[in-house]
């Protein structure tokens, strides 16, 4: 019987399999490299969290508005107005392709929202 392995190295974003043998062990290597490849390339960093900030502050004329990173997820921010975790306004996703880095505001409103108006 061989022995079925995946080694993965962070930094390089290499994977290396050993003894995968059907569809159901493909399936394993694919999904263990996609979230590899796809884990640093989507990784929105600190300092680009507060350029974005920046932009939104000066865009919207708003001091308050506070780009923060979420808790189980690195793939995208969270974007506030003013302190209270209650003013939650969007999400910030990082996009980046063939190497044209952008980021993407993510809004929901919902009809409740809407009420007051």
């Amino acid at each position: 019987m061989a022995t079925k392995s995946i080694a993965a190295d962070t930094q390089s974003g290499l994977v290396i399999w050993h003894g995968l043998r059907d569809v159901a062990d493909s399936k394993v290597w694919h999904s263990a490299a996609s979230s590899l490849a796809v884990k640093e390339e989507l990784t929105v960093k600190k300092d680009e969290m507060a350029k974005v900030e920046a932009f939104l502050r000066k865009r919207f004329s708003n001091p308050a508005i506070e780009v923060r990173a979420r808790p189980k997820k690195t793939d995208s921010a969270e974007v506030y107005i003013g302190k209270r975790d209650e003013d939650f306004l969007a999400v910030l996703y990082r996009e980046d392709e063939d190497g044209e880095v952008s980021y993407q505001f993510q809004m929901a409103i919902l009809d409740i929202d809407l009420e007051d108006v």
